[in-house]
């Protein structure tokens, strides 16, 4: 299952990428689940409704934006073999969004985090 999930995040990320005319994105995540990343939409307002509505289609309950942005970048780090909880990083530079990203994972005291995404938008 662990494996799974993994994937599942991986092909969430990958599914969509953003270009230069559609650069917004948002992520969700709910209480129970991993997080949904939604990017490649032209504005954040859709971003969000869509990494909503991914959560929730994903059966997540209470799902929420963490993050949301036009541009800049995002990080999320989970607790390495468990990922059960994440970190979410946002920042203008890559360099500072991971590195939020792990500070947020490891305040958590769940385990051992480790970065597994990151991107930044234009």
């Amino acid at each position: 299952m662990k494996l799974l999930s993994s994937l599942v995040l991986s092909l969430l990320i990958v599914a969509v990428t953003a270009t230069q005319s559609h650069a917004a994105w948002a992520v969700a995540m709910g209480t129970d689940g991993l997080p949904t990343v939604s990017r490649a939409w032209s504005s954040v307002g859709t971003a969000q409704s869509d990494a909503l509505s991914g959560c929730t289609k994903e059966g997540y309950k209470n799902c929420k934006i963490v993050a949301s942005g036009m541009s800049g970048c995002l990080a999320l780090a989970n607790t390495g073999t468990t990922h059960t909880r994440w970190g979410v990083g946002q920042a203008t530079r890559k360099y500072d969004a991971d590195g939020k990203a792990l500070a947020n994972c490891k305040a958590l005291k769940a385990g051992p985090c480790v970065l597994v995404h990151d991107f930044c938008g234009s």
